[in-house]
C-alpha cells in the first residue's frame, strides 16, 4: 500500500531545498517549522501509517525512576520503584515476567545485564545507603555496598567482562560528593570520586581496561568528567560554563572517548559534549526539559533520547551527501498494540 505523505507535495519540495541551509543544531521540526507547517502536520512527518511505538502496560501498580536493558535476544528487562518497592519485569519471548526485588528500596533505578543476561541493579534503599541486587538464576542477592543515609543516591551501573558491578553514585552532606564503588569478587572497594560539591545525575561507563568513566553535575554549575587513569582520578569541567546542567548521560565511542548529552537548566536546552582527542567540543541540539540518555552506533555517532514539552523525543547526528551534517530529531508518537 502506498502510504500518502502528511503534507502537500509543494511542501516537500520546498523542504529539500530549505533543508539544505537549515543550521546543523536544528531539527527536522524547525525545518518544517520554518516553511509554515502546521504543529500536527510537524509531529506525523517522519512517520508512516505501518509503523509506530508499540506501548504495553507492564505493572498497574506504578513504575517510576525506571532503567531498562536489552538481553542478546533484544529483550527487554526494566527496573523500576513503586509504592515502597523495587521491582524487575522482563520479557521472557512470550509473556512478561515481574518480581519484587527488594521490599525496602526507593529513589532511581539503574540496570545491568551480565553474560548470562541476569539483572543487577543498583537503588537507594528505604532506610538509607546504597543498595546492590542481582539474580542468580533462582533468588535476588542483595547488598548493602554503603550504609547510612546519605549514601546512594542518584546511582548508575555498569558491568566490567567478569560481570562484576561498578557503580557511581552521590552522597549527600557537608562530606559528600560523587563516589564510586567497585566489586572485585569478594570485596566492594569504595573511593571518592570528587569532594567539591554534588554528584547528582551521574552516569557511568567502563573502557577496555575496565577503568570506569562517570559523568555527574556538581554545585557550582555545569556538567563535570571524571575517568580512572588506573592509579588516579581525572576530573574536568566540560560542556556549558556557568550554567546550571543535570541529567547527564555517557558513552564511549571505539577510542574510549568520552560523549556526554546534558540538560541546560538555565536556558531551557539539550546539549551534546565529546572529547575530540585533544580537545572537548559541545554544541546545542534544542530547547529540552532534561532527561538526557546517550548511545553511539558502530560510526561512533551519537542517538540521544530526552524529554520536551511533555513528549519523549529522539535526536541522532545524521549524514546527508558531501558535507552537510545536521541533528535529525523526532517526536516519539505511539501506536498501542497488546503484545512485542
Amino acid at each position: 500500500m502506498k502510504v500518502k505523505p502528511y503534507l502537500p507535495l509543494s511542501l516537500l519540495c520546498a523542504l529539500l531545498i530549505v533543508s539544505a541551509w537549515i543550521p546543523f543544531e536544528q531539527g527536522e521540526d524547525t525545518v518544517l517549522e520554518a516553511l509554515g507547517a502546521p504543529a500536527a502536520s510537524r509531529r506525523n512527518f517522519f512517520t508512516s501509517q505501518t509503523q509506530g511505538w508499540l506501548i504495553e502496560t507492564i505493572d498497574t501498580s506504578g513504575g517510576e525512576w525506571t532503567d531498562i536493558a536489552l538481553n542478546a535476544n533484544g529483550h527487554p528487562y526494566i527496573s523500576y520503584y513503586t509504592s515502597g518497592k523495587i521491582k524487575c519485569a522482563w520479557w521472557t519471548g512470550s509473556n512478561w515476567t515481574i518480581q519484587i526485588v527488594d521490599n525496602a528500596g526507593w529513589s532511581p533505578t539503574s540496570i545491568a545485564l551480565d553474560a548470562n543476561g541476569y539483572p543487577h541493579i543498583s537503588y537507594y534503599g528505604s532506610g538509607g545507603g546504597l543498595k546492590y541486587a542481582h539474580w542468580t538464576g533462582t533468588v535476588w542477592d542483595i547488598q548493602t555496598v554503603e550504609s547510612g543515609y546519605p549514601n546512594g543516591r542518584s546511582s548508575a551501573i555498569n558491568l566490567d567482562t567478569n560481570g562484576y558491578p561498578h557503580i557511581s553514585y552521590y552522597r549527600e552532606g557537608l562530606d559528600g560528593g560523587l563516589r564510586y564503588a567497585r566489586y572485585t569478587g569478594n570485596q566492594w572497594i569504595i573511593s571518592g570520586v570528587d569532594d567539591s560539591g554534588w554528584g547528582w545525575y551521574t552516569s557511568i561507563a567502563l573502557d577496555a581496561s575496565g577503568n570506569p568513566h562517570i559523568s555527574y553535575s556538581f554545585s557550582a554549575g555545569g556538567t563535570k568528567y571524571a575517568r580512572w587513569t588506573g592509579t588516579s582520578w581525572v576530573r574536568q569541567n566540560v560542556g556549558l560554563s556557568g550554567a546550571a546542567t543535570y541529567y547527564s548521560s555517557i558513552a564511549l565511542d571505539t577510542n574510549a572517548y568520552p560523549h556526554i548529552s546534558y540538560y541546560d537548566h538555565t536556558n531551557g536546552t539539550l546539549r551534546y559534549t565529546w572529547w575530540t582527542g585533544s580537545s572537548w567540543s559541545d554544541t546545542y541540539i534544542e530547547p529540552s526539559e532534561g532527561y538526557t540518555s546517550i548511545a553511539l552506533d558502530a560510526s561512533n555517532y551519537p542517538h540521544i533520547s530526552y524529554y520536551r514539552s511533555k513528549d519523549l523525543k529522539y535526536a541522532r547526528w545524521g549524514v546527508a551527501d558531501g558535507p552537510l551534517r545536521l541533528w535529525i530529531v523526532s517526536v516519539m508518537l505511539v501506536n498501542t498494540l497488546p503484545s512485542l
